[in-house]
């Protein structure tokens, strides 16, 4: 049952999982889950969450189970977020095994979402999550890989969507299938932030951020 009040332009809840082509086990995934450290503010998606109904707007659409938001910084021209409505679900480190018919549930809304509000000259989307997430609630991003968007001015910005900071949902729900459980080294993450500026596309190199989006 749809409760959003933008029922009728929802999403079916019939999404198409794409089977993944990159490797699951990598170097991110070999640390202990990580401990969530609260902070002010950064709870606004799990407030979106718990009450869609008194987001002023925010909330696009939403199930018992999820909620489609627009990224408030987007860093693609198409950027919205599917955020777990369950309580618990602070990050991926908190997925365990039984959570994925949430995951397959969240990016089923993703991928149909994109595909009735994207542009018919829009670039490709992704559907996945930040290694080091930075807000509270677990979130997915469908965000498309032209990586223009108004919020996408820094250094650290590009490099947690261009490199494998950012994870492909597919790859997180194989590695629950695999390990039971979702794991990150934070330390190698972080160092991905400091990766040098490279073309999600070309893979050539820029000093600048300015000179990679030109």
């Amino acid at each position: 049952m749809l409760l959003g009040s933008r029922a009728a332009d929802g999403v079916s809840g019939r999404g198409r999982a794409g089977a993944s082509t990159a490797p699951v086990k990598d170097a991110l995934t070999s640390g202990p889950p990580r401990k969530w450290v609260f902070f002010s503010g950064w709870d606004a998606l799990m407030q979106c969450a718990m009450h869609p109904e008194r987001s002023g707007g925010g909330a696009l659409w939403w199930d018992e189970r999820v909620v489609v938001i627009v990224d408030k910084y987007p860093k693609a021209r198409h950027h919205w977020l599917v955020v777990a409505r369950e309580a618990a679900m602070i990050e991926p480190s908190c997925l365990k095994l039984e959570h994925l018919p949430l995951l397959e549930h969240m990016l089923s809304v993703g991928q149909d979402w994109a595909a009735r509000h994207r542009e018919p000259s829009a670039a490709p989307f992704r559907y996945g999550f930040h290694a080091i997430p930075s807000m509270q609630q677990l979130h997915l991003h469908v965000i498309s890989q032209d990586l223009q968007g108004s919020g996408m001015n820094h250094k650290k910005h590009w490099n947690s969507f261009a490199t494998v900071y950012f994870r492909d949902a597919c790859n997180v729900m194989e590695q629950l299938r695999e390990m039971e459980h979702a794991c990150v080294d934070e330390d190698t993450a972080s160092n991905l932030l400091k990766n040098p500026l490279e073309c999600n596309r070309c893979h050539e190199r820029f000093q600048t951020m300015p000179a990679l989006k030109s």
